[in-house]
């Protein structure tokens, strides 16, 4: 019965005819195979019967979900049972119910030495049908195995993923996120409204979409709408809302509808622009050389704000003194119902800002509010220079209760011809006494100042309630001085 291989080393001697050998025989007893890989697997099928990936799984609700422990050695095969000192089972959520676990009911299962045994003394077998319990709590956990061989080292599957998944025991669909259109538009996605469809277990947990579920558009009173008005279609969770026809503005609902499972989002219509309410955006300054952001809020017949992308227009009054001036494009698109356009501040005279969308316009009146008088501030030490006229004089010291003079006294008319003004209004503009701006363009003041080249070295404007002020006296910048804007016409003092 050996089946082992002889070798001869030798004749020994011949007995009755027949030659004697010394024989050895080399008999094949097997190599021992360390561990080399551990791997658990998931032996429960999906919800559908359907087989599972090794490390991401489904499970159909609150089902128990098992598992095989394989250890293998180094040429492939089952390993000596051994060669293994201890196996730990450990999960996030949930809990190892098999009576092989040391530590039953818990999140680790330590299985017992006879457990290791069965695997046999020539590794017969697998551990099997290693059973994990769950609760409705438990939406996701994670499962892993590790191994400790007899001489110490550490083996560690990869962990598996279990989801657990019930039926569908609600419907949910999400809110819309804009208005849609009550007419089809060619250049425009605002005539389709997209909602996402989600489904639900009986735990709150997401779930599969059940096959068949019914989709209904309606108006506010739970009247279905036709189809030759609006259409509804269905690209997996995503469901779309499309305009047909022309749908009339006002409130609609969307409803999803699945044996006893329903859910309903609202929408709205929104109309072409019936109203148009301009305001001037909040935080903004007001002072000549600053920007002002002007608001349009566009609504329907029904209060309701257009759709995105409603096209205003900003409008200013013709005017050869503007007190502003478009610095953004004055044609500019709604968002969320508002369009927003932003302009220059270059004057101190009240401007009249319309908007306009469609058939319908509004307008809000815009003007710098007048400025607090400037405290008085006297010079540390006298000034060296002749005292200057009483316009000067008023524009260094403002004082709370007395106005500064805004013209210079009148004079007896003269007889004597008068002489021609000059045709450049640089050369027009007099010093120490009132002069008109005579120039066409609109200027600021430290500009004039050096087209003035030296004739003059600080420019003074009377705005109605007080005087702007720029430039220096004696080599120091005036109190309070700024920059302004000088517009065709205004009347200006500029200083030596």
């Amino acid at each position: 019965s050996f089946r082992g291989v002889f070798t001869a080393d030798g004749e020994l001697s011949t007995l009755g005819g027949e030659r004697l050998y010394q024989a050895r025989a080399v008999i094949g007893v097997g190599q021992v195979h360390h561990v080399s890989t551990v791997q658990l697997l998931a032996t429960s099928p999906g919800p559908n019967g359907a087989p599972q990936w090794p490390t991401n799984i489904e499970v159909g609700g609150n089902a128990e979900t098992r598992f095989t422990l394989q250890i293998r050695g180094t040429d492939g095969g089952a390993t000596d049972s051994r060669q293994i000192g201890k196996i730990v089972l450990q999960t996030d959520l949930g809990f190892f119910n098999d009576q092989r676990c040391t530590t039953r009911l818990r999140r680790v299962c330590t299985f017992s030495e006879e457990a290791i045994d069965g695997l046999g003394r020539r590794g017969a077998g697998d551990i099997r049908d290693i059973k994990l319990a769950s609760s409705p709590a438990v939406a996701l956990t994670s499962v892993f195995a590790t191994v400790t061989t007899a001489n110490g080292i550490i083996y560690q599957s990869l962990p598996i993923t279990v989801r657990y998944v019930g039926p569908a025991r609600a419907l949910r669909l999400s809110p819309a996120e804009t208005v849609l259109s009550d007419q089809v538009l060619a250049d425009s996605d605002a005539d389709v409204l997209t909602f996402t469809l989600s489904a639900f277990d009986a735990a709150s947990r997401p779930a599969g979409l059940p096959a068949g579920v019914e989709l209904v558009i309606h108006d506010g009173f739970g009247i279905p709408v036709g189809r030759e008005r609006a259409t509804v279609r269905r690209f997996g969770d995503q469901v779309q809302v499309s305009v047909v026809s022309r749908l009339p503005a006002g409130a609609y609902g969307l409803t999803a509808r699945h044996q006893g499972m329903a859910s309903t989002s609202t929408f709205t219509v929104a109309g072409p622009p019936s109203e148009v309410e301009v305001l001037q955006q909040t935080g903004t300054t007001t002072r000549i050389g600053d920007s002002v952001t002007m608001l349009a809020r566009v609504s329907d017949a029904l209060g309701t704000q257009v759709i995105d992308g409603t096209q205003v227009a900003f409008e200013l009054p013709q005017s050869t003194r503007p007190a502003l001036v478009a610095s953004s494009a004055r044609q500019v698109p709604t968002v969320d119902g508002v369009a927003r356009a932003v302009f220059a501040i270059v004057g101190t005279e009240a401007t009249t800002v319309t908007a306009r969308a469609g058939s319908a316009s509004g307008s809000r009146e815009f003007q710098i509010p007048q400025p607090v008088p400037a405290p008085v501030e006297t010079p540390a030490a006298p000034v060296a220079e002749a005292e200057p006229a009483p316009a000067e004089s008023a524009a260094l010291e403002i004082e709370a209760d007395a106005e500064p003079e805004q013209t210079p006294a009148a004079e007896e008319p003269s007889t004597a011809p008068a002489e021609p003004a000059p045709s450049d209004p640089v050369e027009a503009v007099r010093v120490s006494e009132f002069s008109d701006w005579s120039g066409d363009s609109i200027l600021t003041a430290s500009e004039l100042l050096r087209l003035l080249d030296g004739r003059g070295s600080r420019v003074y404007l009377w705005t109605g309630s007080s005087w702007l002020k720029y430039g220096q006296i004696n080599g120091r910048s005036l109190p309070g001085a700024a920059d302004f804007y000088i517009q065709p016409g205004d009347a200006i003092w500029v200083g030596a």
